[in-house]
């Protein structure tokens, strides 16, 4: 019977520092670590993303700050803030499900170099649900759709 319990110890404590994880990384130094680990996430067609802040709460309403696209030739898109008010917990059942995206100014300077892939699809395979898209202002560099131009977006995906 001690023994027992000295095995329960361990596997409670893991139990518990797992149900913790998630309010760890919606805390201040929880959000700038996941920051410091986004850049390492390449997806297979080569595309990485980098942010440098995220505030609010990861599991509800964000604002990211100073998000970067990458390709292996570097920086192409800049998005100076987003606001995301979303379900996380919806990518469970392949959704992503958002009652807000609101981007304030994004650049594109050009269009990406993707590496080939077996899936030529840019996002994966998910049920794409928001209920309110905003672009602010969007910035088209030359030769991307003829001279360089500035619009705006809004409606509903």
């Amino acid at each position: 019977m001690r023994r027992a319990r000295l095995l329960l110890l361990p596997v409670l404590a893991m139990l518990l520092v797992l149900a913790a994880l998630p309010f760890a990384l919606d805390s201040t130094p929880g959000r700038a670590w996941l920051v410091q680990q986004l850049p390492r996430l390449v997806l297979e067609n080569g595309l990485s993303f980098r942010v440098a802040r995220i505030d609010g709460s990861l599991w509800r309403r964000a604002e990211l700050l100073g998000i970067e696209v990458h390709d292996a030739s570097g920086r192409f898109a800049r998005i100076d803030r987003l606001v995301l008010d979303w379900a996380p917990l919806a990518l469970a059942y392949n959704q992503f499900n958002a009652s807000l995206v609101d981007a304030g100014r994004v650049s594109l300077s050009r269009l990406p170099v993707l590496r080939p892939t077996a899936d030529p699809r840019l996002l994966p395979q998910q049920d794409i649900i928001i209920d309110r898209l905003a672009i602010r202002r969007l910035e088209l560099a030359a030769g991307i759709a003829g001279p360089a131009r500035i619009a705006t977006a809004a409606g509903r995906i």
